[in-house]
């Protein structure tokens, strides 16, 4: 009863990238990030933004994916490729190959982006497992 409540979920958010967590709807990540968030699609629940965004120093662009409004992952496509692996396999402690690695419930990937009309480039993923496995066979 108290969970009816106080709107309780039975699926818990894991922190994805700075102060994103999962299960945040796009109002709180506008409310996080500022109003400058792009936003396209929303086909079988899935839509996707992207933002400037600076992280470990690193300047670049932030791509989010939103499943049923609920955010499920994020890419940042640094501008120095380079110099942004140095520092997050610093700060980590992992070198990020082409295997992702999964640390407290999150999955954390490097891949390319060839997909028309997206950001396009290197980028870090991190997504939360369980909200991911939930679109993966949605169509975009």
């Amino acid at each position: 009863m108290l969970c009816f409540i106080l709107g309780c979920s039975s699926k818990n958010s894991v922190r994805l990238l700075d102060d994103l967590q999962s299960y945040q709807t796009q109002s709180d990540v506008i409310e996080l990030l500022g109003d400058s968030i792009e936003f396209s699609g929303n086909r079988s629940g899935l839509s996707r933004a992207q933002v400037n965004y600076e992280h470990l120093d690193e300047k670049g662009k932030l791509g989010l994916l939103f499943f049923e409004d609920k955010l499920a992952a994020v890419g940042f496509y640094p501008s120095d490729t380079s110099a942004y692996l140095h520092k997050l396999s610093k700060q980590t402690g992992h070198i990020f190959s082409n295997s992702p690695i999964f640390l407290e419930g999150v999955e954390i990937g490097k891949g390319y982006d060839y997909e028309m009309g997206s950001i396009g480039g290197l980028y870090i993923s991190w997504g939360d497992r369980d909200l991911v496995k939930r679109y993966e066979g949605t169509v975009w």
